[in-house]
């Protein structure tokens, strides 16, 4: 990875995350706005259930740049020796300001909070960014990558071998599937927020 210095910066950017920043964004934009959807490059558009486009790794594109600029931005050993002060107050008031936003982007325009979806990207990073700033402060590389197989280890486990509540049987299916019927019963808005299906668009994939 190549560091250059900006004029008036303190610390040095790294030139590799800040590409991969720019063509995550752009990806997204391009992504969001394609024009004519009847005649779409197909890896502009999500895959619908089995498989991958290009497209569905925006998200996680900007979920890893959150982990390295949390992990080069936050010196482990000054933090636990007390040396950066209101690290928590600041990580929590960061947390906080990208949850809040992602909440105004939900209710806006009409402010419904009744039928106030909870979800959605912008909280999604703020959870991930809280979870990788005390994954790095509290483990090793050996414990952060043990944390990663657990989680992916268990994810496969849930999806593939715990019945599906009103279906009687584990299924991997689009339709019926556990981590659906989570959605639905947890976190899902009001029908009238996605009338064309009973799925969340921003859920995670199987």
């Amino acid at each position: 990875m190549t560091a250059t210095v900006t004029a008036g910066a303190k610390k040095p950017r790294l030139v590799s995350v800040d590409v991969m920043r720019g063509i995550a964004v752009g990806w997204m934009i391009l992504a969001n706005n394609p024009g004519d959807y009847m005649h779409v490059f197909r890896q502009m558009l999500h895959a619908k259930w089995d498989g991958w486009t290009a497209t569905d790794f925006v998200f996680p594109m900007f979920l890893f740049l959150v982990g390295v600029s949390a992990a080069l931005a936050v010196n482990k050993q000054k933090v636990k020796a007390g040396e950066v002060p209101h690290f928590w107050p600041k990580t929590f008031k960061r947390t906080a300001i990208l949850f809040g936003l992602g909440l105004f982007e939900n209710a806006f325009p009409h402010f419904d909070l009744h039928h106030l979806r909870i979800p959605g990207v912008l909280q999604r990073i703020a959870i991930v960014y809280l979870a990788v700033v005390c994954l790095h402060l509290v483990f090793e590389k050996k414990g952060i990558v043990a944390t990663i197989a657990v989680i992916l280890i268990g994810y496969c486990a849930l999806l593939k071998d715990v019945p599906v509540p009103g279906y009687g049987a584990p299924s991997l299916a689009d339709d019926v599937n556990l981590e659906g019927w989570l959605d639905q019963k947890f976190l899902h808005g009001p029908p009238q927020a996605w009338p064309d299906t009973a799925w969340s668009p921003s859920r995670p994939r199987a």
